[in-house]
């Protein structure tokens, strides 16, 4: 399912756990959202859900700041996702 959303410049790499990360070099900011509001659609056709931050690294910019600055928007997205339902269960999807 992930390769067919995902574009071929794109890498995608399991940081641990139920989290991993999307490399997509090179792409205009829309496109980025474009594809993760249909990676998030996708997953809730299987019947689950994810959170998602997504951010810019440009040359010169400090990547644990940037990264860490992903990570806080995704623990949002988080937020808001558990906040509309509170059932929401904790589950690995098999995607």
């Amino acid at each position: 399912m992930i390769k067919d959303i995902l574009p071929m410049k794109c890498r995608f790499y399991r940081m641990g756990g139920d989290e991993f990360e999307i490399l997509y070099p090179n792409a205009a900011y829309s496109d980025v959202e474009l594809t993760m509001q249909k990676l998030k659609d996708a997953v809730a056709k299987k019947g689950y859900s994810i959170a998602i931050g997504f951010g810019e690294y440009k040359k010169g910019m400090d990547f644990d700041n940037v990264f860490r600055e992903v990570d806080a928007m995704m623990y949002e997205d988080k937020a808001r996702m558990k906040a509309a339902d509170p059932q929401l269960v904790n589950e690995i999807p098999n995607i």
